[in-house]
């Protein structure tokens, strides 16, 4: 049994790839600790070994001037993307090399459509107030 090295909370999710966005697979991932041991990262029931990860991206982003950062690992079979608060560190932690980027967070379709459902519904509440 490998020791522990590091471990906190994260949303993850394996249906997403790229730079970050705002969707309805974020909506609905997971929250799990993520662990890094000395030989493997494991999150809820993933369990994936360092020797399996092809590559390693760090997109560091805000939301509403709140920074936080999504790390990609792609394996061979999957890609599962982790988010982490802005006061987690696990890059620190990683025995692979992991590529930074900084990007900017986008919108897909739903989350888009979602965000302007809530702007007009309080839009609305808002005119009912007034008159």
């Amino acid at each position: 049994m490998s020791a522990l090295l590091y471990k906190c909370l994260a949303k993850s999710t394996d249906k997403e790839s790229g730079a970050p966005r705002f969707s309805r697979s974020w909506e609905t991932s997971r929250r799990a600790w993520f662990k890094i041991y000395e030989d493997r990262i494991e999150n809820g029931d993933w369990t994936i070994p360092y020797h399996d990860i092809e590559s390693a991206t760090a997109f560091r982003t805000s939301w509403m001037f709140i920074p936080f950062t999504v790390l990609e690992l792609t394996t061979p079979e999957q890609t599962y993307q982790f988010g982490f608060n802005p006061w987690s560190r696990p890059l620190e932690h990683l025995p692979v090399e992991v590529e930074s980027r900084k990007v900017r967070l986008r919108y897909s379709l739903h989350g888009f459509l979602s965000r302007m459902m809530l702007i007009l519904f309080l839009a609305y509440l808002l005119w009912k107030w007034i008159t």
